[in-house]
């Protein structure tokens, strides 16, 4: 989309209260926007702060997810397949409904419109994309014109040492592949689960993503701050499975060094 046409501002949502029974269940349609806030204070006297994403994976409550990978490709023009400010081709590169919600941009495509233009994702097949009609491309891209898709609130299994600014949260309820969903992303949580390889977690000790969607200690050093994600207040042994955890990822920002 044109810049200048839409000034930069997608559809906004509200920060709404959402009750318990709400934030642990899971969709396999959402019931609120990407991206949408809940803010409250819960039993613990902790303010706790959620966001409604999508998970792309199973997963259950205490994980930790981050963003998928990248899709990037090459524009195609098969036979069948569209190419306008609607729509972009790429020949077998995607899997239906997975970049419903993506953000699409242009990378390069002869230094002239679309290049460096984005357009919000309303469905996939295999090989096309279709965009919001709303935030669309301003011009037609090209066979050969390459691009990203890039997803603010699409998220699956966590791996070792992900910088926060791709942390999704800790899991509320226990999702399917696909299904939407609220993770926490800041505050309180009773029961993030443990990296079973974790060195035994001391109090007021910084955590960090550890493999496989668990948690663990982050080791102090020079990449400490952009691996931070939040503190433990207690302590534990090295065989815990789980442990109460400060979790501060909600502003996905921390530059990369």
């Amino acid at each position: 989309m044109a810049l200048s046409t839409v000034a930069a501002v997608l559809h906004l949502g509200n920060i709404l209260a959402i009750g318990h029974e709400d934030l642990t269940k899971v969709n396999s349609t959402p019931d609120h926007k990407l991206g949408m806030l809940s803010i409250m204070i819960d039993a613990f006297g902790y303010h706790r702060i959620f966001r409604y994403v999508r998970l792309m994976l199973a997963g259950t409550p205490g994980l930790l997810f981050d963003r998928v990978a990248l899709v990037t490709g090459t524009v195609t023009a098969a036979a069948g397949e569209v190419n306008d400010t609607s729509h972009l081709a790429d020949t077998t590169n995607f899997t239906a409904s997975d970049e419903k919600g993506k953000i699409c941009q242009i990378n390069v495509a002869g230094a002239a419109a679309p290049e460096g233009e984005s357009a919000l994702i309303n469905a996939n097949t295999a090989s096309q994309l279709t965009f919001d009609a709303n935030y669309k491309l301003s011009v037609a891209p090209e066979s050969g014109d390459t691009y990203s898709d890039f997803g603010i609130a699409h998220y699956d299994a966590g791996a070792d040492l992900v910088n926060r600014i791709n942390i999704a949260g800790l899991l509320m309820g226990t999702p399917v592949a696909k299904d939407y969903g609220w993770v926490q992303v800041q505050g309180f949580h009773p029961a993030a689960q443990v990296d079973p390889a974790s060195a035994a977690i001391t109090a007021d000790a910084a955590a960090c993503a550890g493999a496989t969607s668990f948690v663990r200690l982050l080791a102090t050093g020079a990449s400490q701050a952009q691996e931070y994600i939040g503190w433990f207040p207690m302590g534990t042994s090295s065989t815990a499975v789980q442990a109460c955890m400060i979790i501060d990822v909600w502003d996905q920002a921390q530059a990369v060094s």
